[in-house]
């Protein structure tokens, strides 16, 4: 006889607001993070019911990013909080009870220090990694300094090792991340993560993408520019040839393109498989993923929302 059948969600509720910097009236808004994780029945019609909750209190505007869990249930919760003159990545970690372990800000201190969190990733050690924008909104600034970093903390909440990629305030258009993964399997550890970054000679933004170790020290970079500005769109693994192929995905020129490399590709090396299709101006590229076998891509444009397979 087969048991029932159960099924957990996790479910993140951001209520967001923001204080205008000049605005006559600023009330402290008190903003709660609000963790359900609900335990519910597939096969009877079981009601919801909470397996935990917990609230994390902020004193402005809190968007969470990305969540992940370690391998024994812990949840890790990556997100940029508003302290009222500027803004902070932040790291959450709770554990299966609900309980807060421990969390961690992170603020740059170039510029204005607005540091935006972009992307997390969990390894096989449960070592959370985190990808993060520093003053991304003065890229065309040439008298801020701006970029991104990764950084790396253990289980405990300690600073293993981390990377920055920073302008010196004299160049516009410093380096944007957009997202952070890795190959799922053992035999490979290195780290992945795609940009932008003025091209050389006027020729607009041109996605690159970099590998780093697991200890975050640089090991390679690559790119592909047009004369068009070049936006990644999303990052994969998989290809026909080989299930750990960096994949990534760039929208330029009007056409969604994508990029094939080997996981241990060198700088400046060119991609082995480039495949694209044309889906037109004045669309915003929704979600894209890709497969062994084929990319698909959701975007929408004036008249409606459209999916095309590469």
């Amino acid at each position: 006889m087969i048991g029932w059948l159960t099924k957990t969600r996790f479910y993140c509720i951001g209520i967001r607001t923001r204080l205008k910097a000049n605005s006559i009236y600023r009330p402290m808004k008190l903003i709660y993070l609000i963790l359900l994780i609900l335990t519910f029945n597939l096969v009877s019609a079981q009601d919801y019911t909470d397996k935990w909750h917990s609230t994390y209190p902020s004193q402005g505007a809190l968007d969470v990013s990305e969540t992940g869990l370690s391998s024994n249930g812990d949840l890790y919760i990556l997100a940029t909080k508003f302290t009222g003159t500027d803004h902070d990545a932040i790291l959450l970690k709770y554990d299966t009870y609900g309980n807060l372990d421990w969390e961690i800000s992170y603020s740059s201190g170039y510029g204005s220090s607005e540091d935006y969190a972009v992307s997390l990733l969990i390894d096989d050690n449960d070592n959370a990694y985190i990808l993060v924008n520093i003053n991304p909104d003065d890229a065309g600034n040439s008298s801020v300094a701006n970029g991104f970093t990764v950084r790396k903390y253990s289980s405990a909440g300690s600073l293993l090792s981390n990377y920055e990629n920073v302008n010196n305030a004299t160049i516009k258009f410093g380096s944007v991340a957009y997202h952070l993964g890795a190959i799922d399997d053992p035999s490979y550890t290195d780290i992945y993560l795609t940009t932008t970054r003025a091209a050389s000679g006027g020729k607009g933004l041109e996605a690159r993408l970099w590998r780093l170790s697991s200890s975050l020290s640089f090991e390679a970079s690559t790119k592909y520019d047009t004369s068009d500005d070049d936006t990644p769109v999303s990052l994969d693994f998989a290809s026909a040839s080989n299930d750990f192929d960096p994949m990534m995905s760039v929208y330029s020129d009007n056409r969604m393109r994508v990029l094939i490399w080997t996981p241990d590709f060198s700088s400046n090396s060119t991609e082995y498989i480039a495949g694209g299709y044309l889906v037109g101006s004045n669309v915003e590229i929704v979600d894209s993923y890709t497969t062994r076998n084929s990319a698909r891509i959701l975007y929408k444009n004036a008249s409606d929302k459209q999916g095309k397979r590469i």
